[in-house]
């Protein structure tokens, strides 16, 4: 455990994160993920958001605009 104070990973900062919202991610842990996944996506060889894609705003994207996005939830 040497040094990690100095070297803890961000992961563990978005547990206690979501530890002291009742488990639910706040918004730096959402963005962090949010982030995370969607650029996985971009890159991924069958990506569904193309490269000149802008990206979307995190603060009102949800997984089920991602779903949409993706075709397999319909536009309300």
């Amino acid at each position: 455990m040497r040094g990690f104070l100095n070297r803890t990973p961000l992961s563990l900062y978005i547990l206690v994160e979501a530890r002291k919202n009742l488990g639910k991610l706040g918004p730096v842990g959402g963005t962090i993920v949010a982030k995370v996944l969607i650029g996985l996506i971009r890159n991924a060889p069958d990506s569904i958001i193309g490269s000149g894609t802008p990206d979307p705003d995190l603060s009102t994207f949800s997984l089920s605009d991602l779903l949409r996005l993706a075709g397999v939830l319909e536009n309300p």
